[in-house]
């Protein structure tokens, strides 16, 4: 038997536990290292009663993309392995989106492979990365300066349904593979491009090392998993926070992060960047660190991929927009804000002459009115430019966005803040702010207390069905 086949077969099974009537796509570029495992996933179909095929990419980059191409399709139709294939123009979206063409080719490759395993519930994608991949990745990360998650390396399992199980395997170990399986491949011109930095430390500076320290790859692989456990701990914490803090998902307010360790700071930014570009590819410690407090005074901040806006303290993507709603009042109960994750809360009540808000209660985002003047049903809404009313103790109507600016909110966010009106459309109420004089209640006279939840700088309302 083989003697790859039973280590394999093992880390196909620890990876896919319902493996039987899986589909198993292999990402195929005719590689020793995707011949090796196109050819072990083949070995073990029947077996383990899977469904296999092969799935190639065309990047469109190199001259002999065609040769390739054609390579890849005799390879498979030798075998009778299903061949699925897929063209991208790398060099459109590099331009595009301001990346380099290695980031480019594997943003697009990911998301041709994302979509044959969103086909099905029960489909795959393996790739073929080694444990000698691994080993020139943290090399590679390391000299970019990331941190423990980017220093976890090639992770068994990306995302959803895309997995690594050759990672436990050396480049020698998939060469002697080959040469007993008689098993040509194909030979990319650029794998011999020095220029490249990969390519440097696989041909010059990673065989000076290992010749120094011979067990160097599996001790690198033993870090990489100390830094996975630990780089997890920290993204499951950022993620926590990130929900807290951020305002849509999307806005972090000012003084947001001031009370966390620097630690957490960078895994907090780090999950804040992805959840915004959907990866992190070529987002580097110099890019998570301008981030961090105390800022700058840069009003605009050009990331790979994204640009950022920072005003007034708070930080959100330059083309946020902040959604527009309308929502009808009950006249005692609670309304839902889905749009900004606020709530209102409406309560009649009766209060005497002198009677106090609860001391839970935030004066700023509480207000009690006289019934009696109000036109129902009420309405909440987001602010537009001619909204205006006359503040209790104010001798003039005032245009509630310059309320707004007043409380600190940058023009970008302003809708956040939402804005009691009465059936007539005339605002009575904004938060942080009086209500309008004419809805004053007075002494001995019933109450209607309307609460808002969720509105900054309060702490986020999170709905359960939000």
């Amino acid at each position: 038997m083989e003697i790859l086949l039973p280590p394999f077969r093992d880390r196909l099974l620890q990876l896919i536990p319902d493996i039987q009537g899986a589909i198993i796509y292999a990402a195929f570029s005719g590689g020793k290292d995707s011949v090796a495992l196109l050819t072990l996933l083949s070995a073990l179909e029947s077996e383990l009663k899977f469904t296999l095929k092969a799935a190639y990419l065309n990047h469109g980059i190199r001259e002999d993309a065609s040769r390739e191409s054609l390579w890849v399709f005799n390879f498979c139709s030798e075998r009778t392995i299903p061949l699925v294939t897929e063209s991208a123009d790398v060099k459109e979206l590099a331009g595009r989106e301001g990346i380099n063409l290695e980031a480019a080719a594997s943003r697009r490759r990911y998301a041709f492979f994302q979509r044959l395993v969103n086909l099905s519930p029960t489909s795959w994608l393996a790739t073929a990365h080694t444990l000698s991949d691994q080993v020139e990745t943290f090399f590679m990360r390391l000299m970019r300066g990331s941190g423990a998650a980017g220093l976890a390396g090639i992770l068994p399992l990306r995302g959803r349904r895309i997995l690594r199980p050759l990672a436990v395997f050396s480049e020698a170990d998939i060469r002697a593979f080959l040469q007993r399986r008689h098993l040509s491949h194909y030979e990319d011109p650029s794998n011999q491009d020095l220029t490249l930095l990969r390519n440097r430390l696989r041909h010059e500076i990673l065989p000076i090392i290992r010749r120094q320290f011979p067990q160097m790859d599996q001790r690198i692989h033993d870090a990489t998993r100390i830094f996975k456990d630990e780089s997890d701990c920290f993204v499951m914490q950022a993620r926590h926070l990130l929900n807290h803090i951020t305002i849509l998902g999307q806005v972090i307010p000012p003084g947001a992060l001031d009370s966390i360790h620097p630690a957490l700071q960078r895994h907090v930014l780090r999950e804040y960047l992805r959840r915004l570009r959907g990866d992190l590819l070529e987002i580097s410690l110099a890019h998570v660190e301008a981030l961090m407090p105390p800022n700058p005074s840069t009003r605009h901040l050009s990331l790979p991929g994204i640009t950022l806006t920072r005003q007034k303290d708070f930080l959100f993507p330059r083309d946020f927009s902040a959604p527009t709603y309308s929502h009808v009042l009950p006249t005692d109960g609670d309304c839902m804000i889905p749009e900004i994750c606020a709530r209102v809360r409406v309560c009649l009540c009766r209060a005497e002459a002198g009677d106090k808000l609860n001391p839970s209660d935030s004066p700023a985002f509480t207000v009690e009115m006289n019934p009696k003047k109000l036109r129902f049903p009420l309405r909440v809404r987001s602010v537009r430019g001619t909204d205006r009313y006359r503040k209790q103790g104010s001798d003039f109507s005032q245009r509630v966005f310059e309320m707004v600016r007043a409380a600190g909110l940058p023009a970008a966010l302003r809708p956040l803040r939402p804005l009691l009106c009465d059936a007539s459309d005339q605002p009575i109420w904004i938060p942080g702010h009086a209500a309008a004089a004419h809805v004053k209640p007075g002494p001995n006279t019933p109450r209607l207390k309307i609460q808002m939840d969720g509105i900054w700088p309060q702490a986020p309302f999170q709905s359960p069905d939000v």
